[in-house]
């Protein structure tokens, strides 16, 4: 059997076991999905050619068809997507930060690279209250990358710090494998 696989990516700080992530990961895996959630190293002091020397290593081993990541791990998945033209069914790009002084630290990741996808491929999932999207900005930018853009009334960065422990709405875009 076949089985769908999906590549998670965190942001800043890693992976935390009181995160959507986890509970994400937990949900695919008991519905059958090949789920790989990998730690990248340095996620306090993230950078971008790191980073992506990282994910191109685990994609040698690891062919993906839906790819669900989270803030810093989005802008990782833009990057790579730019550079290597990686091929996915669907990419969930949850709460990406549009601007590069949130920190300092992330500059290496902006500016953002200049990439469309093919329409229904990535929806964009963020909440109004969060400090480090620009709503116009986000919306420009899942206008010109043609994607689905799905807007929360709350929840901040969508993390752990403003426990948002599952995003349900994530595993009705993702349907069943």
């Amino acid at each position: 059997m076949n089985k769908t696989k999906v590549l998670l990516l965190h942001g800043w700080g890693g992976k935390k076991e009181k995160h959507w992530l986890s509970y994400v990961e937990k949900e695919l895996l008991a519905r059958h999905y090949d789920v790989s959630f990998p730690k990248i190293p340095n996620q306090y002091n993230p950078n971008k050619d790191k980073w992506l020397r990282y994910i191109e290593n685990y994609l040698l081993d690891f062919q993906v068809d839906i790819v669900i990541a989270h803030s810093l791990g989005v802008l990782t998945w833009w990057h790579l997507y730019h550079k290597n033209h990686y091929q996915v069914k669907q990419l969930i790009a949850v709460a990406p930060p549009t601007f590069a002084s949130f920190p300092s630290k992330m500059s290496t990741f902006f500016p953002l690279p200049n990439i469309t996808f093919d329409e229904g491929i990535q929806t964009i999932i963020y909440a109004q209250d969060d400090p480090n999207i620009e709503p116009q900005t986000i919306k420009k930018l899942a206008l010109k990358m043609k994607s689905r853009l799905v807007v929360k009334s709350e929840g901040e960065h969508l993390d752990h710090y403003a426990k948002v422990e599952n995003l349900p709405e994530l595993l009705e875009i993702i349907g069943q494998p």
